[in-house]
């Protein structure tokens, strides 16, 4: 997560409707802004028991998504995590001015395009999405960093020449993507980081190059033993390659 750090609470099994209420004031009460709901902890079919959270700044929600739209009276959320569920659309985190980071993982949705509306929206992450088309990005002109994690089927990303606040993009377990130059016509990127991208060749990072803010380069597009990692590292300055990524300075970012 790159936005602030939340400590989520853990709704338990047992908890019924009235505990739930009684546990939203409790929290509430207590300053407690974080929450986890779990389809398997949880007692009841619904989450319009969220009704009696309101002042939760952050909120995880995994695998149930019936009444799911109450989020939108949640005025305070600036972070929200939806993972391995089904719903229509994401219309209803559009009244949601507050919020700034958005985790989409294992997620079903008929209509992706209400993502395009989420313009507050300062850092997202895309986590095991089946489609090719994230081409949405394109109007979330507020992203400072994208991260895109073991999407199989995305073979390039859109133009993202309208995102001026846009400084890094994380591309991990990308096989079978083929196009790095839309990501290039971000004005302002400082980072792009590639990990297992396959289908890359090491001409793909050549639209870096002459970038006018670009400061750092991953290049993981194979084993840095490997004649095509050496071959793409051949092609970009020295100054210019990151020197690892996870568990060092380099991975440090957080959204202003």
């Amino acid at each position: 997560m790159f936005a602030k750090a939340y400590k989520l609470r853990q709704i338990r099994t047992q908890f019924d409707v009235e505990k739930l209420s009684e546990l939203g004031k409790e929290m509430a009460e207590n300053g407690q802004l974080g929450l986890k709901v779990e389809k398997g902890r949880l007692s009841v079919s619904s989450l319009h028991f969220l009704s009696n959270f309101t002042h939760l700044e952050a909120i995880s929600i995994y695998g149930i998504a019936r009444n799911l739209s109450v989020l939108s009276n949640m005025p305070n959320l600036r972070s929200v995590a939806l993972c391995s569920l089904s719903t229509i659309d994401l219309k209803f985190l559009h009244k949601l001015k507050k919020l700034e980071e958005l985790w989409l993982q294992g997620l079903r949705l008929k209509d992706w395009n209400s993502l395009r509306q989420l313009k507050q929206v300062k850092a997202i992450t895309l986590f095991n999405l089946p489609q090719k088309d994230f081409d949405f990005l394109e109007e979330m002109e507020s992203l400072q960093v994208i991260k895109l994690i073991r999407c199989s089927k995305v073979q390039r990303l859109p133009s993202l020449q309208k995102s001026y606040h846009l400084r890094r993009v994380i591309l991990e377990t990308v096989n079978r993507l083929e196009d790095l130059s839309g990501i290039a016509q971000a004005p302002n990127l400082e980072d792009i980081v590639v990990s297992e991208a396959d289908c890359l060749s090491p001409k793909a990072f050549d639209c870096f190059l002459n970038h006018a803010t670009i400061r750092s380069i991953l290049p993981g597009i194979g084993f840095i033993t490997s004649k095509k990692y050496n071959m793409v590292i051949s092609r970009i300055p020295n100054e210019l390659l990151m020197d690892g990524f996870y568990g060092t300075t380099n991975e440090t970012f957080k959204i202003l």
